[in-house]
């Protein structure tokens, strides 16, 4: 049964709110895990670059990076870990969601397994519709429902700022990036369908798109109020702090008041984050699947 705009939104604040404290642990475990996982992605990218003798990577420079037999050997290897990092991050916060409904816990040794068993799903052609999907995701990471590490990935502003240079060029670049968000609201139920249906790559990108061909602005909607609501609370919970700030220190003469005040927007902005995130994936399950209750 369809649920109303109201139960959806109701059920991503009740589900945040009941499990608040588990959802902020599981963000502080998956945060060092894949800040690990992203400085070893860091490592092996320069690697790359280097075995193709290189200093860096331009558009002048690109063609020979991707060309060298151990550079691209590098890059493999790149995409495997990245590969194992995002399954595990996703795999860890569906499962969570799942589980938190049934008053269970989670195994992450059980994830882990999990998420590297699924490595050898990538074989063949899924790890070019996995390529694909990464493709697709990149221009707007951050925008949608995506991994920590994708939401730090970006498109070489030596790219985008050929097309910049133009009116013209402005708008296409503009359409291009409308156009990679309606993609990726069809792909929305990409990932769900991994964890959930425990389906190949290739099998849940079409699954996915199958699944959005009615409804997908409608639960672009929710997802945007929902994020929209919590945004405008924590800008309160901000508000307060910083009058809390100019009471304590009118002044401005106290260092650990400062001190204290900035690790204390940090660490919202650490929560405010994992919360978002977790709401959302609430929002999209519920839409496609019964979620245990």
């Amino acid at each position: 049964m369809k649920r109303s705009y109201w139960q959806d939104l109701k059920g991503a604040f009740y589900l945040i709110w009941r499990n608040k404290w588990s959802f902020i642990a599981i963000g502080i475990l998956l945060q060092f895990v894949v800040g690990i996982g992203a400085a070893a992605l860091t490592w092996l990218f320069h690697l790359a670059v280097l075995l193709a003798g290189q200093a860096n990577i331009d558009k002048n420079n690109l063609v020979s990076v991707m060309s060298h037999p151990l550079s691209l050997l590098a890059l493999l290897v790149f995409i495997m870990v990245f590969a194992f990092l995002f399954m595990l991050e996703m795999r860890t916060l569906i499962s969570v969601i799942y589980l938190s409904r049934t008053d269970r816990h989670l195994s992450f040794k059980k994830v882990l397994r999990q998420s590297f068993g699924r490595l050898k799903d990538l074989a063949g052609r899924n790890l070019l519709y996995f390529l694909l999907y990464l493709f697709l995701t990149l221009p707007v990471a951050g925008v949608l429902i995506g991994s920590t590490l994708t939401d730090g990935l970006y498109i070489p502003t030596f790219i985008t700022g050929e097309f910049e240079k133009t009116s013209i060029g402005s708008i296409g670049l503009f359409v291009v990036q409308l156009t990679f968000i309606y993609l990726n609201l069809r792909l929305i139920y990409t990932v769900p369908n991994l964890v959930v249906e425990e389906l190949p790559f290739g099998r849940a990108l079409k699954k996915s798109w199958s699944m959005t061909k009615r409804g997908v602005f409608r639960l672009l909607w929710r997802i945007l109020s929902f994020e929209f609501l919590l945004t405008f609370l924590g800008i309160l919970l901000i508000l307060g702090l910083v009058f809390t700030l100019t009471v304590i220190d009118k002044e401005g003469q106290y260092f650990w008041v400062e001190t204290i005040f900035l690790v204390l927007i940090r660490t919202f902005l650490f929560i405010f984050t994992v919360l978002t995130k977790v709401g959302s994936l609430g929002i999209i399950l519920d839409s496609a699947w019964e979620v245990p209750s």
